[in-house]
Parts: C-alpha cells; structure tokens; sequence
C-alpha cells in the first residue's frame, strides 16, 4: 500500500475513515489524500444552515477579500444575506467550508503522525471525481464513510460510497 485516499465531506463517518486511513498510512508508510469534492448545485437547506453556523467567520473572513462591501454589513454576518446578493456565491462557500474541513483533517493526521499528506477540492460528481483521482493517482484503497451529512448534494452521500465500492478499481472500505 503506497497511496491512499480518503473522501472527506464533514460527516463523522468521513473523520471516522480518516481515523482509518491515518492508522494505515502509518503502517505501510502510505501517501495520504484527503479529498472534498464541491458540487455545482444550489445549495440545500441545511448547507445554508452549516454555513450559518459552523462557518460563518471562515466565510466572512475570506469573502471580504472579494467584496469590500461585505465588511460594511452589521455583525452579526449574514451568510443568507450574501447567498442573496452575490451571483456563484454557493459555490465559493462551498470551497471555504471544504478547505476548512481538510484543513481539520490534516491537523488530525499530523497529530496522529501521518508523514505525507495531501488535501484535494475537487468540483463536479463525487463517483466520478473520487473514481477519477483514485485512477490518476495510482491509489491503492479508497476510504469512505457510509453516509453523507443528510441531503448535501454534491459532497458524499450514501450512495456514493456503495457506487464507489462496485466500480473503483482498488480496494474500497467504507467506515460506519
């Protein structure tokens, strides 16, 4: 085993396979890639409502390099106000929320010791984005959680992790 990757997407069944894929990486002194993959699609209810809650300084932080205006609105920020306002917005928070999930990720394998580790945000259809990379990067397991955060379109979702598992073609372990 000299690569593998693990599909990150925020749900504790994706940390749990991080867990994993941390301890194998140490073992066999494997490459570790750590993916998120952003979808295109309008963003759901509850996407809104992570945004609003788990990352809204993140956002702010880096939004207000686009926009100026943004520093100019009360606190407390207004992630829905800006969703409103900015045309392509979902997708740019998307890329802020899925940094920082690698971003926690590869904190997490530092302290477990992992000695190479990469992080991926990937745009487009998770099965193909993660088959995709999997390929290109000659990786030899792929880890997945067995179920996403609800209805987060784009990121994983329960069926990913089944489809992955039929059609990729090295070795896939799905973590409960």
């Amino acid at each position: 085993m000299q690569k593998i990757m693990v599909a990150i997407d925020g749900s504790d069944q994706s940390f749990k396979a991080l867990d994993l894929a941390c301890d194998l990486s140490n073992l066999y002194s494997a490459e570790l890639i750590a993916v998120h993959v952003v979808s295109e699609n309008p963003m759901s209810d509850s996407e809104r409502k992570l945004a609003r809650t788990e990352y809204r300084d993140d956002i702010r932080k880096t939004l207000k390099d686009i926009d100026e205006t943004l520093m100019e609105m009360r606190v407390p920020f207004d992630v829905d106000r800006v969703m409103a306002g900015y045309s392509n917005i979902d997708y740019r928070i998307r890329q802020i929320i899925g940094n920082k999930m690698l971003q926690s990720a590869e904190s997490k394998a530092m302290e477990k010791g992992v000695g190479t580790f990469v992080k991926k945000v990937l745009e487009g259809d998770p099965v193909e984005k993660l088959l995709e990379l999997a390929e290109n990067e000659n990786v030899d397991t792929i880890l997945l959680g067995s179920r996403g955060l609800g209805d987060f379109q784009g990121l994983l979702l329960g069926s990913v992790s089944h489809k992955i598992s039929h059609m990729a073609k090295c070795t896939c372990i799905t973590v409960r």
